[in-house]
């Protein structure tokens, strides 16, 4: 085991640890016992996530009605159009669509795969896409661009700024559940 010099990060380090282990465990005890009630958590996690989004996106667009366009006023000044700079958003745009190499796992579990398996993923890709969209312009509708450069949390900053203190813990927690449905679907898929 590597320590670090400040015991403080040691702590740190081993809470995240233990925190992963502990989502591990609930996630194996739902599967091995409660699979009905596993399959019933990824759809409120699923639908709570897809509650989010719709929020971020509804307050993002209701901010612009309201007068404030100097984000968008703005556009992508001062950026870098270098296509050697891409490469980091492109991973970003990829790793949110992880998951979808899940489809070989579970296409047993569709009936007639061969005709609902492209009907399924086209229209889930659309809306996922649509989504995706939709959420980044509404954070760049809310967030100055030389925000999105820093290391600070964009979902609590947009919160804080559309929906003041509740809506900066309400997405901080959003995007809690929203990992942890991740992870839950991914475990579930594996």
């Amino acid at each position: 085991v590597d320590f670090l010099p400040n015991p403080e990060e040691q702590v740190a380090v081993w809470a995240d640890k233990l925190l992963a282990l502990f989502v591990n465990i609930v996630f194996i005890c739902l599967t091995a016992f409660a699979p009905t009630l596993n399959v019933q958590s990824v759809v409120v996690e699923s639908f709570l996530k897809i509650a989010a989004i719709l929020i971020i996106i509804g307050a993002g667009f209701v901010y612009l009605l309201t007068g404030h366009t100097d984000n968008i006023a703005a556009g992508f000044e001062g950026t870098n159009p270098d296509p050697k700079g891409w490469g980091g958003a492109i991973n970003g745009i990829i790793w949110s669509y992880y998951g979808w190499e899940m489809i070989c796992g579970v296409t047993s579990e569709v009936q007639n795969p061969q005709r609902n398996v492209p009907i399924i993923v086209g229209v889930s890709v659309t809306i996922v896409s649509a989504l995706y969209v939709l959420t980044v312009t509404s954070y760049h509708i809310v967030i100055p661009l030389s925000d999105f450069v820093q290391d600070i949390p964009i979902a609590s900053q947009f919160g804080l700024t559309t929906m003041g203190q509740f809506g900066k813990i309400f997405l901080a927690l959003s995007v809690l559940v929203s990992s942890l449905g991740n992870v839950h679907c991914t475990f579930l898929a594996a």
